[in-house]
């Protein structure tokens, strides 16, 4: 996590968080995070991080309601998708592999990823003001522990993801990563994301 008291240096390239979404069967990269909403839902030790605690952190005269990232996700997912297409014949001999369901998610939730993520954004947008880059990525894996074989899955996507953002940074850049005071995203930001 980055936040914005964190300077690390010499400073990344690129942030990829990587959390569990146990309840999903697919992967996703998150388009952004909210600076609120935490307080519903106790971490592992119990804590809640209030909306009180929040407004201390991130004043919402300093910090958007939202975050996003400064990737373009669109661009990203393609490239992503063109690192994971199955070869004619996959490494276990079957020519009926399919590649694995990747794609875009508007927020990344209101709980421990979703507030790892929005610190991260904070600190570029900390750094950097409205028009600074946001290098930040989220992604969000399912449960991988049933075997050996999604595990390895896991694995191949991460990698692809990491050479699809690599990509993506060398020939398109990353732009600001966008932000609003509101609380939630905006409608067309719901509209043109993938994922259910």
């Amino acid at each position: 996590m980055l936040p914005p008291s964190n300077t690390a240096s010499p400073a990344p390239d690129i942030v990829l968080h990587i959390g569990l979404a146990a309840s999903r069967t697919f992967f996703a990269i998150e388009d952004g995070a909210h600076a609120r909403g935490y307080g519903k839902t106790a971490d592992v030790d119990g804590e809640l991080f209030g909306d009180e605690v929040g407004c201390e952190a991130f004043p919402a005269a300093r910090f958007p309601g939202v975050l996003k990232t400064g990737f373009d996700n669109q661009d990203v997912l393609a490239r992503w998708r063109a690192q994971l297409q199955p070869s004619s014949a996959s490494a276990s001999g079957s020519s009926a592999a399919s590649a694995p369901d990747i794609r875009t998610n508007p927020d990344a939730g209101n709980f421990l990823c979703g507030f790892i993520y929005y610190n991260s954004l904070a600190r570029y947008y900390e750094v950097g003001g409205v028009d600074g880059e946001r290098p930040v990525v989220f992604l969000h894996v399912p449960d991988l522990s049933a075997s050996q074989a999604a595990l390895d899955e896991g694995k191949e996507v991460a990698i692809a993801l990491i050479k699809a953002l690599v990509a993506s940074r060398r020939e398109r850049g990353v732009r600001h990563g966008g932000g609003s005071k509101g609380e939630g995203l905006q409608e067309d930001d719901r509209r043109n994301n993938t994922a259910v």
